[in-house]
C-alpha cells in the first residue's frame, strides 16, 4: 500500500536490504535515492539517468524490457554473500552523501544558475 508518512518509508527502507525498481522509463527516481540514502543495494532497468546511480559497487542494473535480466538479479541478490551485499550498501549509501544530499544539489544548482546569469 501507499506509504505517505517520511517515518514509515525509513522504516521499510531499513528493514529492506535490496530495492529492486524495474522500469521502462525513468529519469533519476527518487525511490532509488531514498533507498540507497538508507543503505539498500539497488535492482533497477538501465534506463534515463538510474546508471549515475546504479553502479558496479552498488547494483544489478538490468536491460530494459528484459525478464530474464531481472529474474537472473534477482536471483543473483538472494545468493550474495552478506560481505558482498553489506560492502554494496555501503557504497550506495557513500554515494549518496558524496553527489546527492541537498546541500550538495542545491550549491550546484545555484552555481549553475549563477553562470547562465547574464550581467545587466
Amino acid at each position: 500500500g501507499e506509504l505517505s508518512s517520511p517515518e514509515k518509508i525509513k522504516k521499510v527502507l531499513d528493514n529492506t536490504d535490496v530495492l529492486v525498481c524495474p522500469s521502462y522509463s525513468e529519469g533519476m527516481p527518487i525511490v532509488i535515492l531514498e533507498a540507497m540514502a538508507r543503505g539498500c543495494a539497488v535492482i533497477a532497468t538501465d534506463v534515463g539517468a538510474v546508471n549515475l546511480l546504479v553502479n558496479e559497487n552498488t547494483r544489478w542494473l538490468i536491460a530494459p524490457s528484459s525478464k530474464s535480466s531481472l529474474v537472473n538479479a534477482i536471483k543473483d541478490a538472494i545468493m550474495v554473500t552478506d560481505v558482498t551485499l553489506m560492502e554494496k550498501s555501503t557504497a550506495a549509501r557513500e554515494l549518496i552523501q558524496q553527489r546527492y544530499t541537498w546541500d550538495l544539489i542545491g550549491k550546484k544548482t545555484v552555481d549553475v544558475i549563477n553562470k547562465l546569469s547574464v550581467p545587466s
